[in-house]
Formats: structure tokens, C-alpha cells, sequence
């Protein structure tokens, strides 16, 4: 309990008094547009606006069962379409996540810790994948998402009279896109430039232990948004803002009603829980400008689960220190122990005779040659490998396929090797202050030299040079893995340059 308060009052300090709240009235009642959001042709904060979100509420809540928890997100936003080009904003798309039981390769825990953005235009951009273990058993039952309770509705001025039209049910289209991705789509009918469109929708989520990054910032301006979020006491986590805008934050004390779901016999209890509330006002439409991740300067809200625990067990840290995720990743199956296996390349590696090259960089770009003349990137970032021996069969596969590869055949080349984890430039940043997991979504290889210090290479690198990475992977905060290091960040920015060359 007396880390809890500890925890709280942390918190309160960094969040708190960020800015006073704004004097404009804000119109938060949903199912009734006001007048002035009907005949409002622009928006004075920015005049040439195609549409502005006039209000977006978000609360997200538990509930209890069991053995474990379920959150809920209830999601209202009201949109109004300044012009013409801005009725696009009525096709919404919902990403959510449904395990594919029986599928070969799946880890249930990977896929649990996956985090994701969506944005108002309907676009989705999904993290690869993540990992974690909270404990195995408990993540590998809960990892079932829905979404449900849509309803959405387009209101027009006619004359003096108001009309609305709304969505049909049958026109909200629940798709799978790929593996465990699912999303729901559907278009507001009836919208045009004057329309005021109002949509909400609950996402049921088995995964409690992992809250979804919430993106105040838009590609539209934002009249007002709310961010609300009840947690109980036996779920810790560590919350953290970022973006170009403050928001005002909260946080207080609340409490819970304590009904299992899972036995309505059962009597209710009140329960300790903490509320965390966000609220952004007049917040400037977010433009995708070149050399600037779009997602640093979004402003929103992130958090990542530091304890947990359930009614039957006392709480347990997870990634509470980078030293605690350098554990976890390193004694997990597709990442720390398969760098451990000999590589499927090792007869042939030594058959070349390149482990004796003395030069460890002319070393390892020989074995960088060795494995991308027999398997080639797909273009997809990942965390986590298969089997480096099927990698090789099939010739191909993600960045943590070709990535083990490498580092297998580099450590029976005689070569020191770590992974160096990071999140892609166009996900945005990893968090500044408290560690992470359900972030990291890739990595590349250190090899470790005595004449050129720490060099680096990729499966998406040219040819398999060494310090050659895409823009995409010249991050200012990456993580090296695997080796004691009292500085647990590298700027690989510095390391490389277009061309390859250290700098």
C-alpha cells in the first residue's frame, strides 16, 4: 500500500497543473447538436480547416472476473464538415485483435502486447510484434478484443429544421485484415460539408494488462477531447504524455465496484481505484511534415503496465526496470535463447573459412553476404523469430527471421552479438520516462569490434552493409540487449548516415 501511495503521489506531481482550464463552453452531451455546431461554417482557430472534431469523450473502465479483469473503452466523438473534401472523415475504421486458435507460429503473449494507432480518417497503423511475459498463463487466456454498441448518426440543417440520419446496423462490416487483426468499418450515411457527425462504439478487451496509446492530436483540428481512465489498485501503471500540446491531467483518488462478471450471485464490494483523467482543448491539426516522426509530435497519452495483481495473488512488477525487460527478452524463446542455437548456416560458414578472417569488420561483412545470398527481407518488422532452419528453407521472411539468422551465423563466425530493440520512426519514440515492452516492435544487430567499436546491420540494410539503416530504423532511443551496460541508450542517428559511413 505505501508503494501505491508513493506511485500516486509520483504521478501527481509530473501530471498535474499543466495548464488551466479553458474558459469556452463545451457542448459534451451526445444525440443533440447544438445550434451553433449546425450553422457553424469554419472554425476560428483555423479557418481553412476541411472539418474539426468538436468533441471526443473517452472512458476507459474495468470490471472483474475471476482470475483476471476486462477494460472497456467507450468512445463518443462528434465531428463537423467544414467542406466538402471533408466528408471523408464519416469512413471510420475500428482495428481490434481476435487470436486465431490452432495458428502455427502464434505466440498468445506477443500478440497480446500489441499496440496500435487509429486515426480519424479511418487509417490504421498497427505495431509489429510485441512481447512480454506477465504471467504466461494468465495472458495466453485473455487476449480476445470486440467491438460493439455502434452507433453513429449524420446531422444536416434543412431550412430551419434539423434532420438525422442513422447508420443501419447491417452496414457495419466486422472484417478480418490479417492474422489476429480484425477491424470494423463502416460510412455515416448521409454526410456533406454543414453535416455534424456523431459516432460512438464500446471495445471489449480481454487485455487488461495493456492500455491502447490514446491520440488526442489529429489530422483535423480538436476542439476538445477527454481521456478518462478508472483503474483498480492492483494495476499499476506508468503513464506518460507526449506531443507538440500539453494536456491538463489528473489524478485522484475513486473506487470501484467490485462484481464478478463471472458469478452474478456473487455479492458486490467496493474496491480502492485510481482515476486518471486528460483534457486537450484547441488542439492544432497534426500535418505529416518530411524528417518528423508524425507520432512524437502528436499529442497524446501512453502507459505501460509497471505491477499488477489478481484478487488470489499479491502484486508482481513488470518492466519496472530496463534491467527487469533485458531479462524478460533475453529468456524468451524467439528472441534471447534462440540467439544461443548454432546456425543452419555453420557448415557452410566454415567450409568458406570466413571465422578466420582477422578483421572482425571484413568478418562479419562476409557473413552478412553468406546470409543474404540465401534469404532476402519481406518488407515486415517484427520482434520475434521462427526457426532460423525454416527461415532458410523458405528463402525469406520478417525482419526478426533474417535478424536471427544473422546473429546465430555472427556468434559461430566468433563474432560478439546483442540485439539493439527500438520502435520504428514512424511509430514514434519510445517512452522517456519509465521502461517498456508493449513498445518495442524491432530490432537490429550490434556486433561488438575491437578496432571499430559497436557497428550495426539490419535485414533491411543495403545488401547487408554494416552501419547502412533506413530511415525508418535511425532512431534517437534505441536499447542494446544482452550485454551489462550502464548507459541503456544508443542514438543510431549517430551510428550511421545514408551512406553507411560512421560517422
Amino acid at each position: 500500500m505505501k508503494s501505491n501511495k508513493i506511485f500516486a503521489a509520483v504521478l501527481f506531481a509530473v501530471f498535474f497543473c499543466l495548464s488551466a482550464a479553458a474558459k469556452d463552453a463545451v457542448n459534451t452531451k451526445f444525440g443533440k447538436p447544438t445550434k451553433e455546431e449546425l450553422t457553424m461554417t469554419t472554425y476560428a482557430p483555423e479557418p481553412d480547416a476541411e472539418a474539426v472534431v468538436l468533441c471526443r469523450l473517452t472512458d476507459v473502465e474495468y470490471s472483474f472476473q475471476t482470475d483476471g479483469y476486462l477494460v472497456d473503452y467507450h468512445e463518443k466523438i462528434r465531428i463537423k464538415v467544414l467542406k466538402p473534401e471533408g466528408a471523408k472523415y464519416a469512413n471510420i475504421t475500428i482495428p481490434y485483435y481476435i487470436l486465431q486458435q490452432g495458428k502455427d507460429g502464434v505466440n498468445n503473449s506477443q500478440i497480446a502486447l500489441r499496440p496500435q494507432h487509429i486515426n480519424l480518417n479511418g487509417t490504421v497503423s498497427a505495431d509489429e510484434t510485441v512481447s512480454g511475459s506477465i504471467a504466461e498463463n494468465i495472458v495466453n487466456s485473455y487476449i480476445h478484443e470486440s467491438i460493439e454498441d455502434i452507433k453513429a448518426t449524420a446531422y444536416n440543417m434543412d431550412g430551419s429544421k434539423t434532420t438525422k440520419t442513422k447508420l443501419k446496423a447491417a452496414d457495419v462490416v466486422q472484417e478480418q485484415v490479417e492474422g489476429e487483426i480484425w477491424q470494423a468499418c463502416f460510412t455515416v450515411p448521409d454526410v456533406r460539408q454543414g453535416t455534424v457527425i456523431e459516432y460512438e462504439y464500446t471495445r471489449h478487451s480481454e487485455l487488461f494488462y495493456r492500455l491502447h496509446d490514446w491520440q488526442a492530436q489529429q489530422e483535423i483540428p480538436v476542439a476538445f477531447a477527454r481521456l478518462t481512465v478508472t483503474i483498480p489498485r492492483h494495476l499499476m501503471f506508468n503513464f506518460e504524455q507526449h506531443g507538440s500540446q500539453q494536456l491538463v491531467a489528473k489524478q485522484e483518488s475513486s473506487s470501484m465496484i467490485y462484481k464478478l462478471v463471472s458469478d452474478p450471485l456473487a455479492a458486490p464490494t467496493n474496491v480502492m481505484a485510481y482515476r486518471y483523467i486528460f483534457t486537450g482543448q484547441n488542439l492544432k491539426r497534426i500535418a505529416d511534415t518530411p524528417d518528423i516522426c508524425v507520432q512524437d509530435e502528436r499529442t497524446g497519452v501512453t502507459a505501460e503496465l509497471s505491477s499488477f495483481g489478481l484478487r488470489s495473488t499479491a502484486p508482481a512488477s513488470y518492466a519496472d526496470t530496463w534491467e527487469h525487460v533485458d531479462q524478460v527478452l533475453m529468456a524468451d524463446d524467439n528472441l534471447g535463447k534462440m540467439i544461443e542455437n548454432h546456425s543452419p548456416l555453420r557448415e557452410q560458414l566454415q567450409a568458406e573459412n570466413i571465422q578466420s578472417i582477422a578483421n572482425e569488420q571484413e568478418r562479419a561483412a562476409a557473413v552478412c553476404r553468406l546470409v543474404f545470398s540465401h534469404v532476402k527481407w519481406n518488407g515486415k518488422y517484427a520482434m520475434w523469430a521462427r526457426n532460423t532452419q525454416e527461415t532458410l528453407q523458405q528463402g525469406e521472411g520478417n525482419s526478426a527471421d533474417v535478424n536471427m539468422l544473422l546473429m546465430q551465423t555472427l556468434r559461430d563466425a566468433g563474432l560478439k552479438v546483442n540485439p539493439v530493440v527500438m520502435r520504428q520512426r514512424n511509430l514514434g519514440a519510445l517512452p522517456v520516462n519509465f521502461p517498456t515492452i508493449s513498445k518495442l516492435t524491432n530490432y537490429v544487430v550490434g556486433i561488438k569490434t575491437r578496432n571499430a567499436g559497436t557497428v550495426y546491420v539490419d535485414a533491411s540494410s543495403t545488401e547487408g552493409k554494416l552501419n547502412t539503416l533506413p530511415d525508418q530504423l535511425q532512431v534517437e532511443r534505441a536499447h542494446p540487449i544482452g550485454f551489462p551496460s550502464n548507459a541503456p541508450w544508443v542514438s543510431l542517428k549517430k551510428a550511421v548516415n545514408p551512406q553507411g559511413k560512421r560517422k
